[in-house]
């Protein structure tokens, strides 16, 4: 699905399905379709030339797991009335933007920054365009320098 698209991204080898359940187990969550389906094609998908890590791997350290166990614990913590636990945060931007999905209700896909300061911004429905969102939005500022 991406590979046809962008070519030139660095992509892991696939995630095998031990290893969804796996991150799923550890979260209490089970995949929406789309997020798994971006696992059994790559496991850590990161754009060529800017910052932007646009699927977290699962193999390395629980990056995935530890990062959305970490923004879980954190913000209810600090600001209960805050509940980031309906979202997976599988990746983030080329502005450094942490990106969610909704896990009970798939078709939500959030921008988080701490400097959001308990708040979250929907920037799509499905994975996919918002990559291609970030990707133009960072390939048109990288041709402008």
């Amino acid at each position: 699905m991406l590979k046809e698209h962008y070519p030139d991204w660095r992509y892991g080898p696939p995630a095998s399905a031990d290893m969804i359940a796996d991150a799923e187990a550890k979260l209490g969550v089970r995949f929406p379709d789309e997020l798994r389906a971006l696992y059994l094609e790559a496991d850590g998908v990161r754009e060529n030339h800017g910052s932007a890590s646009y699927l977290l791997p699962l193999s390395v350290e629980d990056s995935m797991v530890s990062l959305t166990k970490t923004l879980w614990a954190e913000w209810e913590g600090f600001r209960p009335e805050f509940d980031l636990k309906p979202f997976i945060f599988f990746g983030s931007s080329t502005s450094d933007e942490l990106w969610g999905i909704n896990w009970k209700q798939p078709g939500q896909v959030i921008a988080f920054d701490h400097h959001m300061e308990g708040a979250y911004e929907f920037v799509g429905t499905n994975i996919v365009y918002v990559y291609r969102a970030d990707f133009t939005q960072f390939k048109d500022r990288f041709a402008s320098n």
